[in-house]
């Protein structure tokens, strides 16, 4: 179908109509440079930028499947690093080693790639069924600070299976097998459970966390949460101290800000000859509180 008064019914007079006349019009008149086609033609594109948008927004594109109670969701995350270093460890190696070779000042690149899938599947009204699988491969370009370099590895890094849910009278679960992250109270004595650098690569972004084995089970009532855990850390294969630690947090968080909590570590099994794990038990103690004041 032509466009145009030569198209159009030619009854209708373009020139006296308004705009809304001429949108509610069969036809369009041919395009011409006066303000009213410019108009007409801006508005269109605008329009369609503006359904795009809104679109764009409302879809998450990676929420891959929502159906029936089952969502899958894919995951991604990446970096790239440049990394230049000066003196490094205040240039020690010239006095203590200098026949070693070290370079205090070196340069290197490096990156690492994480994508992965999650899942969830509501079970019944009062438990849902969770899981996620991702790797992670990494290289470093270049000598690192710990004068390893040109090498990368790809890595499994999460593979749990858990369900959480309600038990009533205010208490909830949620339990979990298989390597997942965990981080404890500040994070000073459990948080990080992979090895990054070295022949892994990536050095600087450390993209490895999660424990190479995990068993964990969290128990809630309000404010307050129990968590039982058995961690096994996933450590370099040239550098593996067969490290097993178990234990149990407890943790209050307010609701005016800050949490205060204590954890119990039991090291199961080391053979990491320095630092040496303490034998027995580690007992922690830990308090961070910080109340906000709003001001009237």
């Amino acid at each position: 179908m032509g466009l145009g008064p030569d198209a159009a019914d030619p009854q209708i007079d373009w020139e006296k109509l308004t705009m809304k006349d001429r949108l509610a019009a069969p036809v369009l008149p041919r395009y011409r440079t006066d303000s009213a086609s410019r108009f007409l033609a801006t508005f269109a594109v605008s329009a369609l930028v503006t359904a795009g948008s809104t679109q764009a927004q409302e879809r998450d594109p990676m929420l891959f499947y929502d159906s029936n109670g089952l969502k899958i969701r894919g995951h991604l995350q990446f970096g790239l690093n440049a990394v230049a270093e000066r003196n490094l460890f205040w240039d020690l190696a010239e006095s203590t080693a200098p026949g070693s070779g070290f370079d205090a000042d070196t340069n290197w690149l490096e990156g690492y790639i994480k994508p992965g899938v999650s899942f969830e599947y509501q079970l019944d009204a009062s438990a849902v069924l969770y899981g996620k699988l991702s790797a992670v491969s990494s290289y470093t370009w270049g000598t690192d600070a710990f004068d390893t370099g040109d090498n990368g590895e790809t890595t499994l890094e999460e593979a749990y299976l858990a369900i959480r849910g309600q038990l009533g009278s205010g208490l909830s679960y949620d339990l979990s097998v298989g390597p997942r992250e965990l981080s404890l109270g500040t994070g000073m004595l459990v948080s990080n459970g992979a090895t990054s650098g070295f022949e892994r690569g990536a050095l600087k972004f450390g993209p490895r966390k999660a424990w190479e084995k995990a068993a964990i089970a969290k128990l809630s009532y309000g404010n307050l949460t129990g968590t039982a855990f058995y961690l096994d850390p996933n450590e370099l294969p040239s550098k593996d101290g067969k490290n097993e630690l178990a234990g149990v947090d407890l943790r209050y968080d307010d609701p005016a800000g800050g949490y205060l909590g204590a954890t119990f570590v039991s090291v199961l099994n080391s053979e990491t000859p320095y630092p040496q794990a303490a034998p027995y038990q580690i007992h922690t103690f830990w308090l961070i509180f910080c109340p906000i004041f709003l001001a009237s």
